[in-house]
């Protein structure tokens, strides 16, 4: 049978791996044997052959995978394919492809997908770190309460932590949850650890990214999206991450010129016109930053997000009425409710600081992943000291 999926390609050194593994199937190969067939002359830790590692088990094939034997080495296991392993790969499938559209509807037939898929495989690891994954945009986007979402997300990957505890890509969302969402600053420890498995890796340096930034170390966010969007220049999460972290840091110039370059590169993406209305609102740009919001609305199909942020383009445009409409929608909706942080720009305009007050302990009550962003909004400072 194939060891991999046909959509990932092989590095060298992670066919050599596979190679001694797959040659001494379900027999322990010690860390020594492996350095040595994929580094026969190089002089490298055991580090880089926990990378190769990381890397290789999210391209291998349903029912194969590599066990970790503490301080000896690996095994590579292969289970004999059983009836419903087409019908796993199938809703995994179909599931990435709704996940990649990002609409409500969407995530909400990811997450029936993914949970069947874990219904009939409940150690499908690729499954596992997709359904987290969701639960992660349902909490960004406003379509699940985020404490909800970020718990279930944590549940789903308990099983594959506890299986795997070096496996990289479900570090580094455990750790992106428990600091954006938890307000839980030590899963910093999950993020580093991810980072040294798997620093090649996009996703992994994109959650990095994300995490660095709800712990207020901006730096060390723009650093991570730098290289997750080196590793992947269309990977929209990681603009989403790149544009919110420089937005922060109050390089508004350098952060419009990533959004609009990303809108005119991938023009169904609400959420580059949602990060870029709140840019241009700062740079003064009140009309662009209006139409960029409306743009965003538009092509959300409503997200409540989306009309946060149109709220706040409207007040800081002075267009106060038109701004009031639209937040008697948002207050009417039987929608989940805005992110508090994003709708603070318009509060503080509309209703006062009374409001934004209101608003940002609610945010840190939801465990709102974009309550950090309100400490470091330089605009929402000046706002409130005018």
């Amino acid at each position: 049978m194939e060891l991999t999926r046909s959509v990932f390609t092989l590095s060298p050194k992670e066919s050599a791996v596979l190679g001694v593994l797959s040659a001494r199937s379900d027999e322990l190969v010690t860390y020594d044997a492996l350095l040595d067939h994929a580094w026969p002359e190089e002089d490298v830790s055991i580090s880089s052959l926990n990378r190769c590692i990381s890397t290789l088990r999210r391209k291998l094939a349903d029912g194969v995978s590599i066990r970790t034997h503490s301080r000896r080495g690996y095994s590579l296991r292969v289970i004999d394919q059983n009836p419903s392993s087409t019908l796993v790969r199938n809703l995994v499938d179909q599931a990435r492809e709704n996940l990649g559209l990002r609409l409500k509807g969407n995530i909400q037939v990811a997450i029936r997908l993914l949970q069947e898929a874990l219904l009939l495989n409940p150690k499908h690891a690729l499954a596992r770190l997709y359904l987290a994954e969701v639960y992660g945009i349902a909490a960004t986007r406003g379509y699940m309460p985020p404490r909800l979402a970020g718990k279930r997300a944590r549940e789903t990957l308990f099983p594959l932590l506890q299986q795997d505890p070096n496996n990289a890509h479900a570090l580094s969302l455990d750790g992106r949850f428990r600091i954006l969402i938890e307000g839980d600053s030590t899963g910093r420890k999950e993020i580093d650890r991810a980072v040294e498995l798997a620093p090649t890796d996009w996703m992994v340096m994109t959650n990095a990214g994300i995490a660095r930034a709800g712990l207020g170390d901006l730096a060390g966010a723009i650093s991570a999206c730098e290289r997750a969007l080196a590793l992947n220049p269309a990977a929209p999460g990681a603009i989403v991450a790149f544009g919110w972290s420089l937005f922060a840091s109050g390089d508004w110039t350098r952060a419009r010129t990533l959004l609009e370059d990303a809108v005119q590169r991938l023009p169904n993406q609400d959420y580059f016109p949602l990060v870029l209305s709140y840019v241009l609102s700062s740079l003064k740009s009140h009309s662009a930053a209006v139409e960029a919001a409306r743009s965003a609305l538009a092509l959300s199909g409503g997200d409540a997000n989306a009309r946060a942020a149109l709220v706040s383009a409207l007040a800081l445009a002075g267009q106060k009425e038109k701004a009031r409409r639209e937040l008697d929608r948002l207050r009417a909706s039987d929608q989940v409710p805005p992110s508090p942080t994003l709708l603070a720009r318009g509060l503080l305009v509309l209703e006062g600081p009374n409001a934004l007050k209101a608003a940002m302990l609610e945010a840190e009550d939801q465990g709102c992943p974009y309550r950090t962003l309100a400490l470091h909004d330089r605009h929402l400072a000046g706002l409130k000291a005018g």
